[in-house]
């Protein structure tokens, strides 16, 4: 069921950027069709936190593939009639990523209700691991195959999946993971959260890094396009250079839980920070396209070492009912700066070129560094976390263990 959200998800985020080309050939399209995109992450995410906190886990992934369903049977309808146009278009992205907050979040936030009993972080591992097979590993491959046949073939495709987890959500045994109550919160537990230091600096790094990547994202296409100056690959040659990040996503989710048992977390996450920078100078210096997929493997490898290890110490720092409300404020802020960064690259790539545009995404990607310090604790909040089943029992009572 996850591994099919996320499957759609990859499809569509994959074929975005070609879509866009297809529709608009000004260098500006691929950054304004991934800003379109991205824009409802601005918002929604605290909204869709709040619905989290309150309603059920299953009801919330319903309606986010409602959505995304009406979204491509609009897309099909309008390339079937020959009448898209490109406004068109990043309109329905955006509205597409309405229900992939709405899933995303609440797959994210369930795994402390459903398994109270279990280490998170090897549950995050494993899901990372689903969500970067299907969304970044096969998903890119598959985009591939398909826009050889058409961009219509490729919605087919999008509009299966959604029936498909509809039909498996309406599965009466998905109800034995919704009947936890959710606990209330007030709005000064949300604020005096958002006052640790270290979520603090999560939160930066975070920020600062969606922004560069929607900086790099707005102008990595057309260098990869580019047979010039740039890599000269084909659609299907993007697609397979593009699943380099699922490939080494994949195994830092093989390799990430023993690492974060292991080590101190810490120095992993100054590893991951450093070597995250890479990604878009990579693209500035240039070189063969083997050169290109390394930097893409080597970034997937350490986003999925800084994924497990920031989203397990919120998913054990946060109370279970406001879980929901902290991570769509989180992704809210964070991945809000994305499409921030994706317009400004836009702009940047008609007006000086994508050399220029990947340089300015460069000097973002570094002043990830300066949150360091925020984060030199980001460990020890595990060594002082109770036993699972002592946490369990103490949520029961209406108690919290926050510090």
């Amino acid at each position: 069921m996850i591994t099919l959200n996320f499957l759609g998800e990859g499809i569509f985020r994959s074929s975005i950027p070609v879509l866009a080309i297809s529709l608009n050939s000004d260098p500006s399209a691929v950054g304004l069709s991934i800003a379109a995109s991205k824009i409802p992450w601005l918002l929604l995410p605290i909204a869709a936190g709040l619905a989290i906190d309150h309603l059920s886990f299953k009801g919330i992934i319903l309606s986010g593939s409602s959505i995304r369903l009406a979204s491509f049977s609009l897309l099909a309808i309008s390339m079937l009639l020959e009448s898209l146009t490109f406004f068109e278009f990043m309109i329905l992205s955006a509205i597409v990523t309405i229900g992939d907050i709405s899933a995303e979040l609440a797959i994210q936030t369930s795994i402390p209700k459903i398994s109270p009993n279990h280490d998170p972080a090897k549950i995050n591992s494993f899901l990372l691991g689903m969500q970067i097979a299907s969304a970044q590993l096969v998903a890119p491959i598959l985009t591939g195959v398909a826009l050889i046949s058409g961009p219509s073939t490729l919605i087919s495709i999008l509009i299966a999946i959604q029936i498909a987890i509809i039909l498996i959500y309406h599965n009466p045994k998905i109800n034995k993971f919704t009947s936890r109550e959710p606990r209330k919160s007030h709005p000064q537990q949300i604020l005096e959260l958002l006052k640790d230091r270290t979520l603090f600096g999560t939160l930066l790094v975070a920020s600062v890094m969606m922004a560069s990547y929607g900086v790099w994202s707005s102008a990595f296409t057309l260098y990869v396009f580019d047979s010039a100056s740039g890599l000269g690959l084909t659609t299907f040659g993007y697609g397979l250079m593009m699943s380099s990040i699922a490939f080494g996503s994949l195994a830092g989710t093989i390799l990430s839980a023993k690492l974060v048992s292991k080590l101190p977390h810490f120095p992993l996450i100054c590893a991951s920070i450093l070597a995250m920078t890479l990604l878009p100078l990579g693209g500035l210096i240039g070189g063969p396209s083997a050169s290109a997929s390394l930097t893409l493997f080597i970034y997937g490898f350490f986003l999925t070492i800084w994924n497990v290890i920031s989203i397990t110490y919120r998913q054990r720092f946060v109370p279970e009912g406001s879980l929901g409300r902290i991570t769509g404020i989180y992704r809210s802020l964070t991945w809000g700066f994305m499409p921030l960064g994706a317009a400004v690259g836009s702009v940047i790539c008609t007006q000086e070129g994508y050399r220029v545009t990947l340089a300015l995404a460069s000097a973002l990607s570094i002043l990830q560094l300066i949150s360091l310090p925020l984060l030199r604790d980001i460990g020890k909040i595990h060594a002082k976390r109770l036993s699972p089943k002592k946490r369990t029992l103490q949520i029961a009572v209406g108690e919290s263990d926050i510090e």
